[in-house]
């Protein structure tokens, strides 16, 4: 019901600027009699469809810090049920507890909108956007006008955002109207374990979990294509569509397929076959990159994380241009890494580069488009705790 009343609102601008105004003006009222706690801190990912990201990463680093031992920690949750999270209260998303916890909060600690294409954020909710991922696909103003009325009203609330790079500061300025003064370059906190000496344990039992120990990996995680679907949720046949490529690889080399975190469905996606693993509902990305020998992408932000590792990585672009055409992108990919449209020559392609550990064609792409890494986690935390001490 709630998803077919989000796609109502997003057809309809006469009926989407009703809700906006109705529900923002309700929730500044009610937000009146609700006194804002700056030892309470709130945590959200993806809207409260996962619990992980860089929101996870901060809060796992300051759960057990001394600084924050009277402070109460809210982690909003579509299904809280499904989590065990020690050292925090759990909320579930939508309801009047989570509005409450929202408008109380002194910190929000999010990675997109917390507002709910509405307006309730006041000037004692210091919001900390860590955002989701690099962009090389089109978002904001530059894609409403095609796709999304939802995202014209409202800014991305934020009083700090979280950035790599001048590239990702450039176009998120741009395109949700962010000033400069807001952004802070740390880096992604989730990224920090990717160049952590921690690896080594991480890779072994990663790959121990999945059976692939003395294995060739090749993550192939392509982005989702919202404009396949009209009706209905997104689904995804990419696990169909590589299935040609098993042929054409050795029997030592294995196939991860991850779907886009915004995939609901991928199509025949519960069969497994020696070659070829459905990682999809697999609880933490990053693992599955550090386990990984080699990343086979199309226009997905993991590009810029993966970049980070310096391993081989291979855009298989086979439907370049309806991409372009139908969502667009701010550069092409093609001209930057290793890349091809057709599975043959991305075999031959991984069959190359399974011979190397390092990519200069990957070192350049992290060169180019990220400038920091490593101490997002750390660095975020510091800024916590400044906004904190002089209030």
């Amino acid at each position: 019901m709630k998803n077919k009343i989000i796609k109502i609102i997003k057809k309809s601008k006469i009926i989407y600027l009703g809700y906006y105004y109705l529900f923002s003006f309700v929730l500044k009222v009610v937000s009146l009699f609700i006194k804002i706690d700056k030892k309470t801190i709130l945590f959200e990912s993806l809207a409260g469809k996962n619990f992980d990201d860089s929101p996870l990463s901060i809060f796992n680093s300051i759960k057990d810090d001394p600084y924050f031992r009277e402070y109460k920690l809210i982690w909003i949750l579509n299904e809280p049920d499904k989590f065990s999270i020690p050292g925090a209260i759990k909320v579930k998303n939508d309801s009047l507890r989570f509005f409450y916890y929202a408008m109380k909060s002194g910190i929000w600690i999010v990675n997109t909108s917390i507002e709910r294409r509405l307006s309730f954020k006041r000037k004692g909710n210091f919001c900390i956007n860590t955002w989701h991922g690099t962009p090389l696909k089109r978002v904001g103003i530059d894609i409403d006008s095609k796709q999304n009325l939802f995202r014209s009203k409202t800014q991305l609330p934020a009083d700090l955002f979280l950035v790599q790079g001048d590239y990702e500061k450039k176009i998120f300025g741009r395109d949700y109207r962010i000033p400069e003064r807001v952004f802070r370059s740390t880096g992604l906190p989730r990224n920090d374990i990717l160049v952590s000496k921690k690896n080594t344990g991480i890779r072994r039992s990663v790959r121990n979990t999945l059976g692939i120990e003395n294995r060739f990996a090749i993550l192939y995680a392509p982005t989702f294509r919202e404009y396949s679907n009209k009706v209905g949720a997104i689904k995804s046949d990419q696990y169909i569509k590589i299935k040609g490529l098993l042929k054409l690889l050795p029997d030592d080399f294995v196939v991860l397929f991850r779907a886009h975190s915004e995939v609901e469905e991928v199509i025949n996606g519960n069969a497994l076959i020696s070659k070829l693993i459905n990682v999809s509902k697999y609880p933490v990305l990053n693992d599955l990159i550090i386990g990984s020998d080699l990343l086979v992408s199309d226009y997905s932000s993991i590009l810029f994380d993966y970049a980070i590792t310096d391993k081989p990585m291979i855009a298989y672009t086979d439907d370049f241009d309806e991409y372009q055409n139908s969502r667009g992108m701010y550069f092409d990919v093609r001209n930057e890494l290793l890349a091809t449209d057709n599975l043959k020559d991305l075999a031959t392609l991984i069959k190359q580069q399974s011979k190397n550990s390092f990519s200069q064609e990957t070192h350049n792409f992290k060169n180019k488009f990220i400038d920091f890494y490593g101490h997002g986690t750390d660095l975020t935390k510091k800024i916590i705790i400044d906004e904190l001490t002089n209030r």
